[in-house]
């Protein structure tokens, strides 16, 4: 295509023309030979594909299109294909690594009532830090010889907390207790199409935005349809 590479160039400073050779390189080896150039370019494979779910390049294709939520198919290489230096040869372990590290979340387990702590808390964690607990913790490494990219779909968690940030500061002005109350069909009618600018949330998006919110924010209550933005008095769930 071209077209998605073409936008990094323009837009995105690690995807900058001195750098592209690397970044469409199998640069697997820069693990043990260059262990910042390997990382580098794992930072902004992972950056690139957050920027362009947030701004709907990667999922405008469908009534399932999603800003949170990353669906990694075989086609995903050919997407972000550059004309002078073909599909991107090590996209497969960037994606890994965004998952080892819980920077991508399988929707199955994002949604799951009650999250990880253990996985949750590594988010926080440093490169250098979450591979030494992977490590104490006799868990594997996800990198493979094999460079395929993980099929499924992720919730891209800086996506979230973007979004989440731009929620909690539209309703920062909502005092009453009844400006504070949504059914979901109306939280989708005021906040689907104003969270991200020029964009609209799936409803897998609020989904996981209305989790997050609740679960791990504790910003909101939400049950039973019914969402409530939670005030600094509040001691306990609806």
């Amino acid at each position: 295509m071209g077209d998605l590479a073409e936008f990094l160039s323009e837009h995105n400073q690690n995807f900058r023309k001195a750098r592209l050779p690397a970044l469409y390189s199998d640069f697997r080896p820069q693990r043990t030979l260059n262990p910042d150039g390997y990382r580098a370019n794992i930072v902004a494979w992972q950056e690139a594909l957050s920027c362009l779910s947030l701004r709907g390049l990667l999922s405008g294709r469908g009534p399932n299109s999603s800003l949170l939520v990353l669906n990694v198919d075989e086609n995903l290489p050919h997407y972000l294909e550059s004309k002078r230096f073909g599909q991107p040869l090590a996209l497969g372990t960037a994606i890994r690594q965004a998952i080892a590290h819980q920077k991508f979340i399988s929707v199955e387990e994002f949604l799951q009532p009650q999250a990880s702590t253990f996985t949750r808390n590594l988010i926080s964690l440093s490169w250098n830090a979450a591979e030494w607990t992977f490590r104490q913790f006799g868990i594997k490494d996800k990198i493979s010889n094999d460079d395929s990219v993980p099929i499924g779909q992720y919730v891209i968690m800086d996506n979230v907390e973007t979004v989440f940030q731009e929620f909690k500061q539209q309703v920062a002005g909502r005092t009453s207790h009844f400006d504070r109350i949504f059914t979901r069909l109306q939280f989708q009618s005021l906040f689907a199409s104003t969270l991200v600018a020029g964009q609209c949330l799936s409803e897998d998006d609020l989904d996981v935005l209305l989790t997050f919110s609740s679960r791990d924010k504790g910003f909101i209550d939400y049950s039973g349809g019914i969402i409530r933005i939670r005030s600094s008095s509040d001691e306990s769930s609806m």
